[in-house]
């Protein structure tokens, strides 16, 4: 079989097992940094090959692990539980809890605008109308709540 004909049967087989969802970029990632620590911990690393291919792939994975997601990436809610191995955390990414805020300021600021101009209306037909607007925009997106 020729090299052409073995890459377009990788090609393949790669994208049937994408579409079947057993395979993902995050994966192969994952699993080229679990490759590159266990080949680095064990005595093989001491191999020519083993210690070329570990030099070749150090900046790629040097680079992976700094674009991961850090504890840094996320705002602590609170503390869930205490244990003796450590703490279980409520997180939530920054880029949520930044987008939330901005949708709770655009939503207080559209339902200060409706609650003045429905001050000439009776005062239970604006008191539903704020109750209304402030209930259909959730407070954190990931849970609605």
């Amino acid at each position: 079989m020729s090299a052409q004909a073995r890459l377009k049967r990788l090609e393949e087989l790669l994208l049937k097992q994408k579409e079947a969802g057993c395979l993902s970029v995050e994966a192969l990632l994952d699993l080229l940094l679990c490759f590159c620590a266990e080949l680095s911990q064990t005595p093989l690393r001491r191999d020519k090959h083993v210690h070329d291919f570990l030099e070749w792939v150090k900046p790629f994975t040097s680079t992976v692990k700094d674009l991961r997601l850090h504890r840094d990436d996320f705002e602590m809610l609170k503390v869930i539980g205490r244990g003796a191995f450590g703490e279980v955390r409520l997180p939530v990414p920054f880029f949520i809890s930044s987008l939330s805020l901005s949708i709770s300021s655009s939503s207080s600021s559209s339902s200060s605008s409706s609650s003045s101009s429905s001050s000439s209306s009776s005062s239970s037909s604006s008191s539903s109308s704020s109750s209304s607007s402030s209930s259909s925009s959730p407070s954190c997106l990931c849970c609605d709540g």
